[in-house]
């Protein structure tokens, strides 16, 4: 990727308590990764859906199997691209291509992973200056689904945490140095 994996904006796997793909081995694990090459199928017995995938982090892939009642569960979760933190038991099967033998995944729980939002950090040079400027500056940029604000006192050294959210566009206004952290 040119500029990064697609889940670098979700965090790391160990954020979630997750194993790496490229560490797994056989038995029960917790994986974070998205779902591609995602295919639902019907069972012939019954018609009842399960679905096959392979999930992707930042270090491989795996095939993993969604039999039908664990579909029926968490079919809300199970889509191409969803980003995903899931629990189940890794097994070694059978290639059926190369008869060599590999790792898939039986899944048995499935949790929606939210994207991880930076902070933007603004400089000020007081707690004057946010009452009497800064605040009313800053007001267009407000945005509740944006990133956290962070406004570091340059007065007193210190950094203080806001309940404010901003949107990105907020560092164009160079006067207040914003940057992500």
């Amino acid at each position: 990727f040119v500029s990064g994996h697609p889940l670098d904006t979700y965090g790391q796997p160990s954020d979630f308590g997750c194993t790496t793909i490229t560490d797994i081995d056989a038995g029960r694990h917790n994986l974070m990764g998205m779902i591609t090459n995602l295919r639902i199928v019907q069972r012939k017995s019954d018609g009842a859906n399960l679905a096959f995938f392979t999930l992707e982090d930042q270090t491989g892939t795996i095939d993993v199997n969604c039999f039908t009642n664990i579909y029926a569960q968490f079919k809300e979760f199970v889509a191409e691209d969803a980003v995903v933190v899931i629990s189940g038991e890794c097994v070694e099967d059978i290639d059926n291509i190369t008869d060599e033998t590999v790792l898939k995944f039986n899944v048995k729980t499935f949790k929606k992973v939210e994207i991880k939002k930076k902070n933007i950090v603004i400089e000020i040079d007081s707690p004057m200056a946010w009452q009497d400027y800064v605040f009313g500056k800053i007001r267009p940029y407000f945005d509740k689904n944006g990133a956290k604000l962070v406004v570091f006192d340059k007065m007193n050294g210190k950094f203080r945490k806001t309940d404010l959210c901003v949107n990105n566009e907020i560092c164009n206004l160079n006067e207040f140095n914003p940057h992500f952290i």
